[in-house]
């Protein structure tokens, strides 16, 4: 594959941009400090890890590993936030539950592979297919599934 240097650009401003959106809806006051942290500091890894450690046209697996990693860690959160919050009424009526359900399971399958996915294409192809095939496009298919949920949640409602 010669277009990794496109899955890096599209991976580094999804990582990127999903902890913005969640600093919106986390209300714990560290964890909204430690997103504008890691919003300044994963654009220069990125930066770096394209210079002078990965290049520029192999895929970036240390990138998604750190930002897929963290948008896993929110996604926790929120639903941790979202369980203890008593004002919480109908949670599937809520569209950031939904998007945090899609992230956090489509990251838990895709952070592994994606973060050893240039060892595994090199040493066991065979797996890598087979993954690839098995778990990771019916993860993709669940993913983009509750992120529909999610923003048919976001439909106004008539009163």
């Amino acid at each position: 594959m010669k277009n990794h240097f496109v899955w890096n650009i599209l991976y580094a401003f999804q990582l990127t941009l999903v902890p913005y959106f969640f600093k919106y809806w986390l209300h714990r006051p560290l964890i909204k400090k430690i997103i504008v942290v890691y919003i300044y500091i994963f654009p220069l890894f990125v930066l770096i890890n394209t210079l002078w450690i990965q290049g520029f046209f192999t895929l970036h697996t240390y990138n998604y590993i750190i930002g897929g990693s963290f948008i896993l860690f929110l996604s926790v959160a929120y639903l941790g936030e979202l369980y203890t919050n008593e004002e919480s009424r109908n949670i599937f009526r809520n569209p950031v539950f939904w998007f945090s359900l899609a992230y956090l399971i489509f990251f838990a399958v895709s952070v592994p592979y994606l973060g050893m996915l240039n060892y595994v294409v090199t040493n066991y192809p065979k797996f890598a297919t087979l993954y690839y095939e098995l778990i990771f496009e019916e993860t993709n298919c669940l993913y983009n599934i509750l992120l529909t949920i999610g923003l048919l949640c976001m439909k106004a409602r008539p009163k």
